[in-house]
């Protein structure tokens, strides 16, 4: 028996009940052509199928695994020799779709498939038993019990189904709306790395996943690579003020949206004059950020990265986590400095982007993601907790100065559609372009939308990230990912 998996409010999302699994004994079969005939109607197999596995000198044979109530009853009702049901777990999870990337699905023999169902197979897979048929010399059988099975451990997850059947429902919302190739959102609590949801479209629901193509089954929180674009401008400013280069109110001429970088020119996404390092991130100026770059340099700016955890898997426990696209400082061109610094030539995944900004709101603590908080194991009758594990890698000040000009970003700048009535919340847009690989370039109308940031902006308990792959209409983070 596989154990159950709940939610961290004791709700089930996962469990085992047990249904009639379909086995023969071929000797006891007086006409396998006619059982064949009769079971392929009532269980949709072939009868060809069903008639070699009946005729032949095995003396036992499955049939079919986990029938139906309905096609138990009706094998039942035919009263056939030679059939028999052995019961087996089967896995159900009630809520269908919900949280399906969290927990995964199992396959025909109760092992994990992916999500937590596979990284903890062995914990809640238990251990199954094993049940001797065994016949006499007149074709008689009977059975012995030899060894009895025993049941897995039950997980208690971080996820909030509250929580996650709002993600789920928003994401519903935000498809009708913008037919996006993907979407990505995951709520955190970040002051200890929990993972209160994470949901994805496309999605599928684990009950009948063979029916959904495989690429619904990826994960795309941990696995979706993508630049990030200006939610990275966080860690270009995180590592200015960590190298006392600027402060908020220090001013900046960005020169009217253009800046030429050996013979490259980049363009903001539209012209200022003089803003201050607090109005860059509140406006989101390209050139502004890059000038805090070219401050910092290649090398000082590639250790940050590394430090707040870019090209590294964050350690979340769960499998098919990606690590992003970094390189170092010696494989950077001329120009890399100042693409970097606003969120390109790096690859992210969604779930780094929202460590970074759980970051901030905490005061400078970088946590390892965790989606299972208890395992209860009913055969060593222990309870374990899953600790939180986090270390400084940005001084409170940066942070502080972070989060000042996180909250102005949503006060009055790109991101006000991410304001709640009744809260303070702060954070970041980004609205990046995606390459096209026909022709290498960066294209006009295909981009990626997110915004990234937490609530209440003075005393945190909520961090999220909305991730808006090629979003239809309006493509801007701070329009279609910010009011998620």
């Amino acid at each position: 028996h596989r154990g159950s998996i709940f939610d961290r409010h004791g709700n089930e999302l996962a469990v085992s009940i047990e249904v009639d699994s379909l086995y023969a004994v071929p000797s006891e079969v007086d006409d396998p052509a006619a059982t064949a005939a009769t079971l392929s109607e009532i269980l949709d197999v072939p009868t060809p199928s069903l008639e070699s596995r009946l005729d032949s000198e095995r003396s036992f044979t499955w049939l079919e695994r986990k029938v139906t109530a309905r096609e138990a009853t009706r094998i039942r009702a035919a009263d056939i020799d030679g059939l028999y049901f052995q019961k087996e777990p089967k896995r159900f999870y009630p809520n269908r779709e919900l949280a399906s990337h969290v927990l995964g699905f199992v396959n025909i023999d109760d092992h994990g498939g992916s999500g937590v169902e596979y990284r903890y197979d062995d914990v809640i897979g238990g251990t199954p038993g094993k049940l001797v048929v065994m016949t006499d010399a007149r074709g008689r059988s009977f059975h012995r019990l030899e060894q009895a099975p025993t049941g897995g451990a039950s997980l208690t997850t971080t996820i909030d189904q509250t929580i996650q059947y709002i993600v789920e429902k928003e994401i519903a919302r935000v498809v009708e709306d913008t037919r996006p190739a993907g979407i990505s959102v995951v709520v955190m609590n970040p002051v200890n790395g929990e993972v209160l949801a994470m949901a994805n479209y496309p999605d599928f629901n684990p009950n009948e996943y063979g029916r959904s193509p495989q690429r619904s089954w990826s994960n795309r929180a941990i696995s979706h690579v993508y630049e990030p674009g200006s939610t990275f401008k966080i860690a270009t400013a995180a590592a200015a003020f960590e190298e006392n280069l600027t402060h908020l109110e220090e001013l900046i001429d960005c020169q009217m949206g253009s800046i030429v970088l050996y013979g490259h020119r980049i363009r903001d996404h539209k012209p200022f004059g003089v803003l201050s390092v607090r109005e860059i991130m509140q406006y989101s100026s390209d050139v502004g950020i890059i000038k805090l770059g070219l401050r910092l340099g290649d090398e000082r700016l590639a250790g940050y990265i590394d430090r707040f955890g870019f090209g590294q898997r964050t350690g979340i426990d769960l499998p098919g986590e990606e690590r992003g696209l970094t390189k170092p400082a010696s494989d950077w061109s001329a120009v890399s400095v100042g693409a970097i610094s606003m969120g390109q030539e790096i690859g992210t995944t969604p779930l780094q982007i929202v460590n970074l900004v759980s970051m901030v709101a905490n005061g400078g603590v970088l946590y390892r993601p965790i989606v299972v908080k208890r395992i209860d194991d009913p055969r060593s009758r222990t309870s374990e907790e899953t600790p939180s594990l986090g270390h400084r890698v940005m001084s409170p000040e940066t942070a502080a100065r972070l989060q000042d000009a996180l909250e102005t970003v949503v006060v009055d700048g790109t991101a006000r559609l991410a304001q709640i009535p009744g809260y303070t919340v702060a954070g970041k847009t980004g609205t990046a372009q995606k390459l096209d690989p026909s022709t290498g370039t960066y294209s006009l109308t295909k981009h990626v939308a997110s915004f990234a940031g937490y609530a209440p902006a003075r005393n945190p308990k909520i961090s999220a990230i909305v991730v808006i792959d090629e979003p239809q209409g309006p493509d801007g983070g701070g329009q279609v990912a910010a009011p998620v």
